[in-house]
């Protein structure tokens, strides 16, 4: 009896051990900055690549870059998300303005696991850049003089009638828009709407009896459709048109349940890799997406189901 005691003793040690470990090897966030390290002149772009690596758990949010005035950068665009990236990624495309060795603009991200307060992550080192100067040391010229303008000076009317025709090219265009948008609403004021999660609820079991039958990236297309044409229901925001990113920060601005923010998180990151890094998945994967997706739209009907319930009372 006495042996028996003791092996249990050893292998409760021994259970406790692993959990113990599997939480110490957990990857914890960071974020890595890659950079060309090839010489730049002033007003030279530069493609900066932010990676996001670790912290599987938790909601990575937006990209944020600090980028004085009166610094030595300018940026020209981003940050913009990386799509079919399989962890969060962003590039932006900066352009110095002073020479010698710079730093780049303070990165950092905000990182989220459950309820907990968020974490400020900051990248540990960022590559240091080498901007040369255009001008050979030791040559003080002074900078150009002014040209004449070349042409013919005066108002130009020779492009008057052309521009003239293409305006109002344009705004034919405009109100045959119009005229279009405004029937076809006419015409589906006479059925009505279903409700949210009706309209999903049939739309995706439609598209999930395609599954094995149409090319895996059609299906993840109307997959994703489905579910942001329903956010954007539920939400009254403009979701259909969202990036993942976007969309990603709009259910940290309304504040929707953890759980569904993860599932969304992952669910567009599988439809991203199958729609646009043309990754290839399983019959069995497609329909998890679908599952996945159809949680997202529970959770959130009984996010929302209460205060409608209060509002038609």
């Amino acid at each position: 009896m006495f042996a028996e005691f003791f092996s249990r003793r050893i292998l409760c040690l021994l259970l406790f051990a692993l959990l113990g470990a599997g939480g110490v090897f957990a990857e914890r966030p960071e974020i890595q900055v890659q950079a060309p390290s090839t010489p730049l002149s002033v007003g030279d772009p530069l493609k900066v690549q932010v990676r996001a690596s670790g912290g599987e758990d938790g909601l990575w949010g937006e990209l944020k870059v600090d980028v004085p005035e009166d610094g030595d950068w300018a940026l020209l665009k981003g940050p913009t998300a990386v799509a079919g990236s399989s962890s969060p990624a962003w590039e932006l495309n900066f352009a110095p303005l002073k020479v010698g060795k710079l730093d780049l603009p303070p990165l950092s991200i905000r990182w989220r696991k459950g309820e907990a307060q968020p974490l400020e992550i900051t990248p540990a080192e960022t590559p240091e850049i080498t901007v040369a100067s255009v001008i050979p040391p030791g040559d003080q010229k002074g900078p150009a003089a002014l040209k004449d303008p070349i042409g013919v000076q005066g108002f130009p009317w020779e492009w008057v009638v052309p521009i003239a025709v293409l305006l109002l090219l344009i705004l034919g265009l405009v109100l045959l828009l119009r005229s279009l948008r405004r029937r076809k609403k006419l015409l589906g004021e006479g059925a009505p709407a279903l409700p949210p999660w009706e309209e999903f609820r049939r739309a995706m079991r439609e598209v999930e009896g395609r599954i094995g039958k149409d090319p895996a990236d059609a299906v993840c297309d109307r997959m994703a459709f489905i579910l942001r044409k329903y956010l954007e229901r539920r939400s009254d925001r403009p979701a259909a048109e969202m990036t993942s990113s976007e969309l990603r920060f709009l259910a940290r601005e309304l504040q929707w349940p953890s759980e569904a923010q993860i599932d969304l998180q992952k669910t567009l990151l599988i439809f991203d890799f199958v729609r646009f890094a043309r990754k290839a998945v399983s019959e069995a994967e497609l329909r998890e997406a679908g599952e996945k997706a159809r949680g997202i739209a529970r959770r959130l009907e009984d996010h929302y189901l209460p205060a409608e319930v209060e509002d038609a009372a």
